[in-house]
């Protein structure tokens, strides 16, 4: 499993979202500080992520084309 994944949209941010604010786009799927997962941008994956990798997360890199994906 690697630390990034490429997807064809960014999500919004789940705990920025569960806050009632503006719409922000998450870069990272992740485990947080809580035990949960929820994708994130990267001011709360500062706060309340765990980290990158196996059984922590990954970033959420926007795939431009089919060339990006191996």
């Amino acid at each position: 499993m690697s630390d990034k994944v490429f997807i064809t949209e960014l999500p919004n941010c789940d705990i920025c979202k569960s806050a009632e604010e503006k719409a922000v786009t998450a870069k990272y799927d992740g485990l947080t500080i809580y035990g949960s997962w929820a994708k994130m941008c990267k001011d709360c994956f500062q706060d309340y992520g765990k980290g990158l990798g196996i059984g922590q997360g990954q970033e959420l890199i926007l795939k431009t084309s089919q060339k990006e994906v191996k």
